[in-house]
């Protein structure tokens, strides 16, 4: 289960981490749109907690 639980958490990180790259990409290209702007903010904050909860996870 714990095997199980890390690999979903993974997959989940990398699906989070191509909207990050999405997300900025259309910053980068049209700084008036202000889904992709809130996208950006929303995957950048649910990166960097996931990184936090992994670090929790293997203390």
């Amino acid at each position: 289960m714990k095997g199980r639980l890390f690999t979903e958490t993974k997959n989940i990180f990398n699906r989070v981490k191509e909207i990050y790259k999405i997300a900025e990409l259309l910053n980068k290209n049209n700084g008036k749109i202000n889904f992709s702007n809130l996208l950006f903010e929303i995957t950048k904050r649910t990166l960097n907690e996931n990184k936090f909860e992994s670090n929790l996870f293997f203390l």
